[in-house]
């Protein structure tokens, strides 16, 4: 214990500072890495998982791009069956465009829809959807569809 303490005694200065500079450094770590991106953002785990779902699991229809600008809703509609088939309508949030849209297997088309709430540049959108389509069925989304207004 004697040779504890006179350790102690002895190096106390050097491990105070290396400690300051241990604990500074992991504060200028935070700092600057949340300043680059925002820090434990939990929208961008909302929109990866939006995107994953929208993109790859929804079917018929998956929603490749998408943006929404005031109070316009842009997206980039994929029919990802092979059979051809006519959406009826596009709903999103409160919502919905019924212009009749046919689309062959595999094909993109955009769809626009007037928004009846308006997006404020920087902040964020998460909305439901759902497709009707000419044989009665309808597509709901599992996940919202969820990005940020430009």
């Amino acid at each position: 214990m004697e040779k504890l303490i006179s350790f102690l005694k002895r190096y106390w200065a050097h491990i105070s500072i290396a400690a300051v500079f241990f604990v500074l450094a992991i504060l200028l770590n935070i700092f600057f890495s949340c300043t680059v991106t925002p820090c434990g953002s939990v929208g961008d785990a909302r929109k990866v998982q939006s995107d994953s779902y929208w993109r790859g699991e929804a079917r018929p229809f998956a929603i490749v791009e998408h943006a929404q600008s005031n109070d316009q809703l842009v997206a980039i509609a994929m029919n990802v069956e092979s059979e051809p088939t006519l959406m009826k309508y596009f709903a999103v949030g409160s919502s919905s465009n019924t212009t009749e849209v046919s689309f062959s297997g595999g094909e993109k088309k955009q769809i626009s829809i007037a928004m009846s709430e308006k997006c404020k540049p920087g902040s964020t959108y998460e909305l439901n959807v759902s497709f009707g389509f000419d044989d009665g069925k309808i597509q709901k989304g599992a996940k919202n569809l969820f990005g940020k207004c430009a």
